[in-house]
């Protein structure tokens, strides 16, 4: 006969059913996205190559001798796994006050079939709404970590690291790859870009604008398919976009739509969606083209649950819901951040 923590372990997973579908969220549109196409991944550390040079190549006729020499074409960067967890506990008070029973009465029990069935529930119903409630509380980790992990801290690196133009990535320096070398100037930084950053600009205050947006989303698709596809903003510059972009071309992103996400907007001209998101810090935009910067977790740890047990230092039952995860991306110039820009 399994132990009654266990037999309460299984009937409040059961409850919940996938964990995985479970943590999905439900107020960011940044975590939801980067949760739908979350990947898993076991090495330690995550191995990330970039590609920053070129083959040698070109044009020939006749017997022109052809230059062979090897040209080294990839960087690694690594990236550490970072692991998330929340309690989930009854404490013993909680147990009395509506069970009508204290740990020991409960750790007494051998079989929880033998409870009347209202006693079973009630007990099954308390450590439900703490599973519940850990959820929430994961994915809320999550979403502020997405946005605000930064480098030095136990959480992975966010979109501050990676859309940064000044900012070491992946043990790799920003300026260590060079120089972009599509020949023109961003427009955001009005100089020569760095393959190893973000493009970034500053915008001091002022009022965001569909022009600085534009050339945000320029810089960062480098005039080609693979461009960005996600705007994440705060809820007061999103009202603002809303007004400004009536007259474009625009449309609603119907597949987050259709998961809850109904406030979004499909700028048509460029491809990318711009979503409300609560946890994105105020004033400050991101551009992200989730096809380089993605979210990966190890299959060894993904919403892994500890199941219930009595600790020997508290008047309570408890476990924990655990994550190993990392946000990877392998090509930080095609991503952008502006900063310090008003509704």
């Amino acid at each position: 006969m399994a132990a009654i923590t266990d037999q309460i372990t299984i009937a409040t997973l059961a409850m919940h059913g996938d964990l995985n579908a479970a943590v999905l969220s439900r107020d960011s549109a940044a975590l939801r996205i980067m949760q739908d196409k979350s990947s898993e991944n076991t090495g330690s550390p995550v191995k990330v190559k970039i590609r920053y040079k070129r083959n040698n190549g070109g044009w020939y006729s006749g017997f022109d001798q052809f230059n062979t020499t090897r040209v080294e074409q990839f960087a690694e960067g690594s990236l550490n796994w970072a692991n998330v967890y929340v309690n989930v506990t009854v404490d013993e008070d909680t147990l009395v006050e509506n069970a009508a029973m204290n740990i020991r009465d409960l750790m007494g029990i051998s079989d929880i079939k033998k409870l009347p069935a209202r006693d079973r529930n009630t007990i099954f119903n308390l450590f439900g709404e703490e599973m519940g409630g850990a959820l929430d509380d994961i994915r809320k980790l999550l979403a502020n970590a997405l946005y605000e992990g930064t480098t030095g801290d136990k959480e992975f690196d966010g979109f501050n690291v990676i859309t940064k133009n000044d900012t070491a990535y992946a043990g790799i320096a920003h300026t260590d790859l060079g120089d972009l070398d599509y020949g023109t100037n961003g427009f955001l930084s009005t100089g020569t870009d760095k393959v190893w950053a973000g493009r970034y600009k500053d915008g001091s205050s002022t009022a965001l604008t569909l022009d600085l947006l534009a050339d945000a989303l320029n810089d960062a698709n480098q005039g080609g398919a693979d461009a960005v596809d996600c705007i994440f903003v705060p809820l007061d510059i999103y009202s603002s976009l809303e007004l400004q972009l009536e007259g474009q071309k625009t449309r609603q992103n119907e597949n987050m739509a259709a998961i809850g996400f109904r406030q979004n907007i499909e700028w048509v001209s460029f491809g990318a969606t711009i979503y409300p998101d609560p946890y994105c810090p105020a004033n400050r935009v991101f551009g992200i083209n989730s096809n380089h910067t993605k979210l990966m977790v190890h299959p060894a740890l993904n919403m892994d649950f500890s199941g219930f047990k009595e600790p020997t230092d508290q008047a309570a039952i408890t476990g924990q819901l655990k994550l190993k995860t990392v946000l990877y991306c392998d090509d930080r110039a095609k991503n952008f951040r502006l900063d310090n820009v008003t509704a």
